[in-house]
């Protein structure tokens, strides 16, 4: 009970834009599927209970995402709940997502390194109901990782790194 009337006191308060509260999730571990269906990221969400429904989520994804097979394509998107959100427009056979990348190795081996991908987005839930943020994955064919390259042997070659979900709640 003291968190929800604070929440009520902040809110009566803060002015529109202030920043209410702030969640975050870092993921350090590893994660692969192979899959051409997205995949929820294990570990790699957030969730926030807004203290009002004007109030507006700012949601900030770090992710490092690696492929496994020369040629083939690896996606993310970003979810609020099972609804998609920041994706590009729907067209054809396209899969929306906030990005798409080629597996490429220009030495013909299948070594690839992880690629620093990262979104941004104002989201309006309109709700004072938990919201949960996911990352989501797939491949057209082999594997999609996160958090490592995409032969990852164990030498000093290769990195291991963290990827991060942060939501901010901004008055509204």
């Amino acid at each position: 009970m003291a968190s929800m009337k604070q929440s009520s006191i902040l809110q009566g308060v803060a002015r529109k834009g202030s920043v209410l509260q702030v969640v975050s999730a870092t993921k350090t571990d590893t994660f692969s599927a192979s899959s051409s269906t997205f995949t929820d990221v294990t570990g790699l969400s957030a969730t926030i209970t807004p203290s009002s429904t004007s109030s507006t989520i700012w949601v900030s994804v770090s992710a490092n995402i690696s492929g496994q097979l020369n040629g083939h394509r690896i996606f993310a998107r970003l979810l609020r709940g099972a609804t998609v959100i920041n994706a590009g427009a729907s067209a054809g056979s396209r899969r929306p997502a906030f990005f798409g990348g080629y597996v490429n190795s220009t030495n013909g081996t299948q070594k690839y390194g992880a690629e620093s991908v990262a979104t941004n987005f104002l989201d309006s839930p309109a709700s004072t109901s938990a919201t949960t943020y996911k990352v989501q994955v797939a491949a057209t064919s082999g594997a999609v990782n996160v958090n490592r390259d995409g032969e990852d042997s164990d030498s000093a070659n290769y990195a291991r790194t963290p990827s991060t979900v942060t939501l901010w709640e901004v008055a509204g």
